[in-house]
């Protein structure tokens, strides 16, 4: 069982992976809060009810997808999962996935302790 569920997360990563490269929109802002990425997981659990967890996924780079940042940036990556942590295909998409990435100069208190030490964490979402 173990076994099976650590090919499962390996699929989730490498999913979180091609999300990041063939997403079309990469959305920049200064701040990303916890509010920001509740926000967006209530939005898409409403039209995407097969929507069960998702892979949240925070680190600090310079460089990200052909763009070189003068300073560091967050990139925070958003992918939504079926209940077996199967990513979700985009509608009409079929090759990107249900999610969202995102490129800011700062990230709140609130998801900094969500995080925790973790760069990467896949968590039921609530009222799941």
């Amino acid at each position: 069982m173990g076994e099976l569920l650590n090919k499962i997360r390996q699929v989730a990563d490498a999913a979180a992976d091609i999300m990041a490269q063939e997403e079309s929109t990469i959305r920049t802002v200064d701040l990303y809060t916890d509010d920001d990425f509740m926000h967006f997981c209530k939005k898409n659990i409403r039209q995407h009810p097969e929507i069960e967890k998702c892979t949240l996924a925070v680190s600090r780079t310079r460089e990200f997808d052909h763009m070189v940042f003068s300073e560091y940036k967050y990139v925070i990556r958003v992918l939504f999962l079926d209940a077996m942590e199967n990513p979700i295909l985009a509608e009409g998409g079929q090759e990107s996935y249900l999610g969202l990435v995102v490129i800011a100069s700062g990230i709140d208190r609130k998801l900094k302790e969500r995080m925790g030490d973790a760069e990467k964490k896949t968590m039921k979402i609530k009222g799941r």
